[in-house]
């Protein structure tokens, strides 16, 4: 993952884009993966693969593909997703200075808003922004916005702010309690607690 080559071999990247990234569990994660594991007869179900390619935007010129991919899976490769999906932890810092945009669908899960929200402030060099009114699928559905904002931040010309909504810069203070960090953002009256496991941030709403 980008983030893993960030924190262990930054001298290779120059800019960085991440987008959509999962920083925090999903819930009920477990009973998830087993519904998962059932779901392999519809999955493979080529009407209800139709459904799901229009809800992420997937031209039709390109479903065959996509069904193609589909097909692949098995049981316990559906069973695995949702757990995966969520493993990912924010690596121990300290975090690379290369400048590095953190993106985000404003309609997406709050773990995915709270993840990008997590990861720009963590990263010294870097801007946060949701895509206004983008779900998961922003990518799909509008690939000529979201090439218009790589292009602007690959080129150091200036986003396309009309459709980007800053994420808030946090300026975190900590203080060691109970074996955990806390950590408090002064300007927003919000705080987190840091996972000392995980080196997650919490957010404690």
């Amino acid at each position: 993952m980008l983030i893993t080559v960030l924190a262990t071999a930054p001298e290779v990247v120059d800019r960085a884009v991440v987008s959509s990234v999962l920083l925090k569990p999903l819930p009920l994660a477990d009973p998830l993966s087993l519904i998962s594991r059932a779901m392999l007869p519809v999955a493979r179900n080529r009407a209800f693969q139709k459904l799901q390619a229009r809800s992420f935007h997937i031209r039709d010129a390109d479903f065959e593909t996509y069904y193609d991919d589909v097909r692949q899976f098995t049981s316990d490769t559906l069973g695995r997703l949702p757990a995966e999906n969520s493993s990912f932890r924010l690596p121990p810092g300290p975090y690379t200075t290369v400048p590095t945009l953190v993106l985000a669908g404003e309609k997406e899960l709050g773990a995915v808003r709270a993840s990008a929200g997590e990861l720009a402030a963590a990263l010294p060099n870097a801007r946060g922004r949701l895509i206004r009114g983008a779900d998961h699928a922003f990518l799909f559905a509008h690939p000529g916005r979201f090439a218009g904002i790589l292009r602007a931040w690959f080129t150091d010309q200036p986003l396309p702010e009309d459709i980007l909504i800053p994420l808030p810069k946090i300026s975190l203070k900590t203080w060691s309690t109970g074996g955990s960090s806390i950590m408090a953002d002064s300007k927003n009256d919000q705080s987190f607690t840091l996972d000392p496991d995980t080196n997650v941030m919490l957010y404690n709403g």
